[in-house]
Order: C-alpha cells, then structure tokens, then sequence
C-alpha cells in the first residue's frame, strides 16, 4: 500500500518537487492538524465539563480563537511549496523543513497545555 501512495503523491507533485519533498508537507501538515484537532477536542471537552473559565485568561483566549490556529498549517503547507519551487533566500527547503518542525512544536505544545494545565 506504501508504494502505491508514493505513486499517487509523485503524480501529485509538481515538476520542482520531489516525491520526497511532497511527503515530507503531507506528514508535517498532518502532524500539525492531528495536534491542532485533539489540542481542540480536549479545550472544548474542558470547557463544556467546568462550565466556568472565566477565572483563566489563557483557556479564555484559546476558547475564543481556537479556529484561527488551523490557519498555521495552511501557511505553513503554502510557504513550502513556494520555497520548494523558489529555492532562493528565505525560501529553501531547509528552512521550510525547520519552519514545519517548529510549527509541529507550536501545535504539540497547544495540545499538551490544554491537557496539563489546570483550566480553573
């Protein structure tokens, strides 16, 4: 099944991109909405089981804007098909590899908060 989606995804990508290149966005991005998603699931969880938030200014921000993070992936997926077709100053690879890392760390770390700190 493996080599079938390596197929599908070199058809998918452009003639600037590699196979690797184009699977490498695809797991980043997921990874940074699998994150996002259960980061959410759990907010929404707790926000709905304590009922009263008011007493934390962090659960009230994330409550508030909790859509405008999913924005981080699309940003991220676009900045990288740019630098793979650019390949120029801030727009190479590397940097757009290490871009997907620090923002898989960003949406770990909203994850990991809604779960670890204390909402009240």
């Amino acid at each position: 099944m493996a080599p079938r989606l390596v197929r599908k995804l070199k058809a998918w990508a452009r003639p600037g991109l590699t196979s690797n290149s184009a699977l490498m966005t695809t797991v980043f991005a997921l990874t940074q909405l699998v994150f996002l998603t259960l980061g959410t699931i759990f907010l929404k969880g707790m926000v709905h089981a304590n009922g009263d938030i008011t007493s934390s200014p962090y659960f009230q921000f994330l409550d508030k804007n909790w859509p405008w993070l999913f924005l981080l992936p699309v940003a991220w997926i676009t900045y990288s098909q740019f630098s793979y077709q650019i390949n120029k100053g801030p727009f190479t690879p590397v940097v757009a590899r290490v871009t997907g890392i620090v923002l898989s760390g960003i949406c770990l770390a909203f994850f990991a908060s809604v779960m670890v700190f204390p909402s009240g």
